[in-house]
């Protein structure tokens, strides 16, 4: 696959751009994610090519939470029940802090290829990846995918999707490292936390 682009923008540039545009914007702080998108989305710099010749978008700009992308758009059924069960709460009463992509864009897309669709500016510690193993495996094992640069390479386990809560509770409040999961899959790598 050819390697993205680098897309790190210069700040007084996008501030430039935005007002010129009709935004009001500061000289300093930092610039809101949906507005980074839509210098990106003009610029043509929201589009990383696959190996396949596709220029695919970047995944979204979301803030409140881990990723959570489609790639198998097979079974709407299925795919409803995964999202019932990721979204639903922990005995605790925890919830998972899910934003929910469903591009149709990253059909078929295989999970190891999704992290080069980041954006530079992204917080992700984990993204989670609905793919064929998921939805056709009545446990429905999503993928995890570590982003820990701090422990690189980056790191994949299959997990349950009442997993999915303590995965990112925990990453996001960095209590745990993603290695710290992945030692506690199953001999069948899936990790399942009851």
């Amino acid at each position: 696959m050819p390697e993205p682009t680098d897309t790190r923008l210069d700040a007084r540039t996008v501030r430039a751009w935005l007002r010129r545009n009709g935004v009001e914007i500061s000289d300093r702080g930092r610039i809101p994610s949906d507005l980074i998108a839509r210098y990106e989305r003009a610029h043509g710099l929201d589009r990383i090519p696959d190996d396949q010749g596709r220029a695919l978008p970047l995944l979204p700009h979301f803030l409140h939470g881990a990723l959570l992308i489609r790639t198998d758009f097979s079974d709407d059924d299925a795919w409803l029940a995964v999202i019932a069960a990721v979204r639903a709460p922990t005995v605790e009463g925890f919830t998972a802090h899910i934003d929910i992509c469903e591009d149709r864009a990253f059909a078929d897309l295989p999970p190891d290829r999704l992290t080069a669709h980041l954006p530079n500016r992204h917080r992700h510690s984990v993204l989670f990846v609905v793919d064929a193993v998921t939805i056709r495996n009545p446990e429905h094992p999503l993928v995890a995918i570590g982003l820990d640069v701090t422990q690189p390479p980056v790191a994949t386990l299959r997990i349950i999707p009442s997993a999915v809560q303590m995965i990112e509770n925990n990453l996001t409040s960095t209590k745990m490292w993603f290695q710290d999961f992945v030692v506690q899959a199953d001999p069948d790598g899936v990790l399942r936390l009851y």
